[in-house]
């Protein structure tokens, strides 16, 4: 992957192979060690200089489904992808699926600014809290608003009254996602993003602005849906040095998602800055067709139409007739894909 990276462990470590320093994995490595058995990611890597990797969560207030209320690691072969013309893999995070580092390096606290970027999919979303990625707290617990800023991704609607049905990028700032600093998306242009591939982002000053943004992973500019100040009660920010992907601050472990790759940066990007890296972006050409393992419930989205291949009548069965639709997160619009 351009920007992260994965290990998987069963029964010993997988190399974490790269065709370069700062390149791309090697995915055949993977495909090799995973070969006739099962693989887990235990961690995912920074390419930093802070090594602020993160491991599987010990878990939180929320249980998760590991050992002891941890959460569990994603399987490494579930989301094979091609990215600069190498196949890689990407992190398919399944509800119980949770990574974190506490007391992480050189990350914002407080009122501090912070960006965050990530990579994603509207293939594979839920209303549920939470597929998070970005800041939450060190005791994976609720520690009260501002003690968060996590961008999250999916069809929640946690203020009610959206407009559209999602998926959205959002604000997780903590005891609410918000698409605006009054709550619900009221946006009649933005019903939701559908694109294979999303690039989603978040800036937030620490004391009076807040900044949502959308782009296509693989072509075009970013689209900013939100900027703005901070929620009543929200200002300045409390940030802790947590840094978390697929779960809420406080482990709430029900969200569903995909993670290809992600940045979070001290301090608040400029808007040039946001261009040029999504320019980096589609210039990578993320595509599906990785091969590998079968896909499991993944939704399958008309890059142009934004539309989602769909059992007509809400079927599920094999022979029911195929449709385009408007996306949900219904059954019938799970697919498994072969590569």
């Amino acid at each position: 992957m351009p920007r992260s990276e994965e290990s998987g462990e069963h029964p010993t470590s997988l190399p974490c192979d790269l065709y370069a320093a700062g390149g791309y994995a090697d995915g055949a490595a993977q495909v090799s060690f995973c070969a006739n058995t099962s693989c887990t990611i235990t961690k995912i890597y920074d390419q930093t200089a802070n090594h602020n990797d993160l491991p599987i969560s010990w878990g939180g207030f929320w249980k998760g489904p590991g050992p002891n209320g941890s959460d569990i690691g994603a399987d490494a072969m579930a989301l094979p992808v091609t990215a600069g013309g190498h196949q890689v893999f990407g992190i398919k995070s399944t509800q119980g699926t949770g990574y974190r580092i506490d007391n992480a390096r050189n990350v914002p606290t407080g009122s501090k600014p912070e960006g965050i970027s990530m990579v994603t999919s509207s293939n594979y979303v839920n209303q549920w809290c939470c597929f998070d990625y970005g800041s939450g707290e060190n005791s994976h617990n609720d520690t009260g608003n501002a003690t968060m800023n996590a961008i999250y991704w999916g069809t929640a609607c946690w203020f009610g009254g959206c407009t559209g049905s999602g998926p959205w990028v959002e604000a997780d700032l903590e005891n609410g996602m918000y698409h605006t600093n009054t709550g619900s998306n009221k946006d009649p242009n933005n019903f939701g993003v559908h694109y294979p591939f999303v690039s989603a982002w978040l800036k937030n000053n620490g004391t009076t602005n807040f900044t949502l943004k959308y782009g296509n992973g693989n072509s075009g500019g970013l689209t900013r849906t939100f900027s703005g100040p901070l929620p009543n009660g929200y200002s300045p920010m409390r940030l802790e040095s947590s840094i978390l992907l697929g779960t809420g601050g406080d482990n709430s472990p029900t969200g569903q998602g995909m993670f290809f790759e992600g940045a979070v940066t001290n301090g608040y990007p400029s808007d040039a800055t946001e261009d040029a890296v999504q320019a980096n972006i589609t210039s990578v050409g993320y595509s599906m067709s990785g091969g590998g393992t079968p896909q499991q419930g993944e939704q399958i989205v008309g890059g142009q139409s934004g539309r989602c291949l769909d059992a007509s009548n809400a079927g599920t069965a094999n022979g029911t007739k195929i449709i385009l639709w408007a996306c949900t997160s219904g059954a019938n619009q799970q697919w498994n894909r072969r590569g």
